[in-house]
């Protein structure tokens, strides 16, 4: 870039170079956090009529308390199980997060 002599192509350069920064910080940041939730989570469906989302106590929790339009999941959602305890799965279904039993989940695929 220092070695241009038109001011108009050095500004140019600079340009194209803070924008290139940027994209590259940005966009290694976003690839990292993809790959943090690909190997954190599991893809799952639902297979009951509905899953009701729950808490850690396992007591149904409100759709407002989970972050969702509605208490539960329909059968069919595919979800992501985010972590395991006992016969209870955490899962993220679109905004929402809860937890769910773990006879109304099914895994999808081996890793």
């Amino acid at each position: 870039r220092w070695l241009l002599p038109q001011p108009r192509v050095r500004l140019a350069a600079a340009i194209c170079s803070a924008a290139g920064a940027f994209l590259l910080v940005t966009g290694g940041g976003v690839a990292l956090c993809a790959r943090h939730f690909r190997l954190a989570s599991e893809p799952a469906v639902v297979v009951t009529a509905e899953a009701p989302l729950l808490d850690e106590t396992a007591t149904p929790i409100s759709a407002r308390a989970a972050g969702a339009e509605r208490s539960s999941i329909p059968e069919g959602a595919d979800v992501y199980v985010l972590e395991r305890r006992g016969g209870l799965y955490r899962v993220e279904w679109g905004t929402a997060r809860g937890w769910v039993n773990a006879s109304q989940v099914r895994i999808l695929g081996a890793r």
